[in-house]
């Protein structure tokens, strides 16, 4: 059996560093600053900041960066239009909250503080333009909604980066192990 080359060593490497740095960019999403540098305040213009982001995509995560004088509390629409918080789904005031946009559709989220006042943000989440939708290549039977939910969140579940590197890992060195035999 031939010795290894150094030659490979080098190759194995560069197939590691492409594979990871083409595939990671598909598994994670973008950190979206909301409001940008000015953040989650009433002297951030959130409209202008929503309308200036292309878009918002499953995988993303919004980051809020506020002060004790304000909070983030995701709402349902019409709580978002009266700006009231009786059936709130999430309630953060720790001053920098991430909220993953774990699945397609509108998201809404205010300030219970100030509200009245235009700090709130509604977003619609869609799938990333260049990977496929489960709900275009699926057909789902009603009546089977656990599998459902699965498939819609499995697409977006960034744990997913580990197995794509673990496979990375593996397919890389059987390949050069192979090449030897």
């Amino acid at each position: 059996m031939e010795r290894l080359k150094p030659v490979w060593a080098v190759k194995a490497i560069m197939v590691m560093v492409y594979s990871t740095s083409v595939l990671f960019p598909c598994i994670y999403g973008a950190n979206l600053t909301v409001g940008g540098a000015s953040g989650w305040n009433l002297g951030s213009n959130i409209q202008d900041w929503v309308a200036s982001t292309t878009s918002f995509t499953v995988k993303d995560d919004l980051v809020f960066s506020y002060t004790v004088d304000h909070n983030v509390v995701e709402v349902n629409q019409k709580e978002y239009d009266t700006c009231t918080t009786t059936n709130a789904i999430a309630v953060y005031n720790n001053g920098d909250t991430v909220i993953p946009l774990t699945g397609p559709g509108a998201r809404y989220f205010i300030c219970a503080y100030h509200c009245q006042q235009g700090l709130k943000l509604s977003v619609f989440v869609d799938f990333p333009k260049d990977e496929y939708s489960p709900y275009d290549t699926f057909d789902f039977i009603p009546g089977e909604g656990e599998e459902l939910g699965c498939l819609r969140n499995c697409v977006s579940d960034k744990s997913h980066g580990l197995w794509v590197s673990l496979i990375t890992l593996i397919l890389t060195f059987s390949s050069i192990y192979f090449s030897f035999l």
